[in-house]
């Protein structure tokens, strides 16, 4: 039987796969501003997080909202969770450190993983709603070779010359 962690695992990679089926890659920036970030903070997550927030969120949401926030920071700002609403889980990898607690230094010797539960912003209630999105679909062959094409750009191949010299 697969542990929670491999099956997590599993259902992520299952999910970016439907993701790529539909034709758009999850961790593409269609505009500007389509990281995941924090509802509540605006600090942006990184590395597998923001892929499996991308995922996710590109599932939930048809305007492409990247916002993300802990049922606790959306307390915070009057907002409630959505009855039904299931949070997605991230991993934060905590390293080893030095704490002071009065005259004492308390150490943390190993590095551990703390887990957090999200919510879309489309499962929070009280959120104000972004303008419509349309997602940027992934570029085949044929969209690339005909924006080349059609920028007159004088393309060369072969040599060991640099071209512009």
């Amino acid at each position: 039987m697969n542990s929670p962690s491999e099956k997590y695992k599993e259902d992520i990679t299952i999910r970016i796969i439907k993701a790529l089926e539909k034709g758009t890659a999850p961790w593409q920036k269609p505009w500007a501003d389509s990281s995941p970030r924090n509802a509540v903070t605006g600090n942006q997550y990184h590395g597998f997080n923001a892929i499996i927030l991308s995922v996710i969120g590109n599932e939930l949401s048809e305007n492409c909202d990247s916002r993300w926030a802990t049922i606790n920071q959306a307390a915070s700002k009057g907002w409630t969770i959505k009855d039904g609403a299931r949070p997605t889980k991230i991993f934060v990898v905590i390293p080893p450190d030095d704490k002071r607690i009065g005259a004492t230094i308390k150490s943390r010797k190993r590095t551990f993983r703390k887990t957090f539960e999200l919510f879309h912003a489309s499962q929070i209630n009280g959120i104000k709603n972004l303008p419509k999105r349309k997602n940027n679909p992934v570029m085949n062959n044929e969209m690339i070779e005909r924006i080349i094409f059609n920028s007159s750009a004088r393309i060369l191949e072969g040599g060991s010359k640099h071209p512009h010299t």
